[in-house]
């Protein structure tokens, strides 16, 4: 049995409007939801249509991926499109990217200021790792100004 080259793009036309008749938010927050498990399969979705790659460039979505699969410092250097998803990670106030972000400066010692700053953006985020380090490191500060 043939297929008609026709029929092919009509159905394609009939699921792509079916597509574009569900609300960007609803799409938005499903993709949220995937990248919060994987990384690989918000990017794989991203490939998947020009709709989806739009959707999925949104803030909300960099602040909700899961960076779990990501080093905090990597092994072979990293390409400029990795930079800019960390980045954009990093300014959409992802947790996860400030916690490490946090751990990278204390650990470069290059700026006390910045590993403090970013610590506290990711306890308020609500990353509970931030907020443990944050207790740990004010238990044996001795400063009892800090500590309250």
């Amino acid at each position: 049995m043939t297929r008609n080259p026709k029929n092919k793009k009509r159905n394609t036309k009939v699921v792509s409007s079916m597509f574009d008749s569900i609300p960007h938010e609803l799409v938005s927050e499903v993709l949220s939801r995937v990248a919060l498990s994987s990384i690989k399969d918000i990017f794989n979705a991203k490939l998947s249509c020009k709709m989806m790659n739009e959707i999925a460039e949104d803030m909300y979505l960099y602040q909700h991926v899961s960076l779990d699969e990501v080093p905090v410092i990597p092994w072979k250097p990293i390409s400029q499109e990795q930079v800019t998803f960390l980045n954009t990670c990093l300014q959409s106030k992802n947790p996860e990217s400030l916690y490490k972000q946090a751990v990278l400066d204390y650990f470069n010692k290059t700026n006390l200021e910045s590993t403090c700053m970013h610590l506290q953006k990711a306890v308020k985020n609500g990353h509970t790792g931030a907020l443990y380090v944050t207790c740990i490191v004010l238990l044996f500060s001795g400063d009892e100004e800090l500590k309250q």
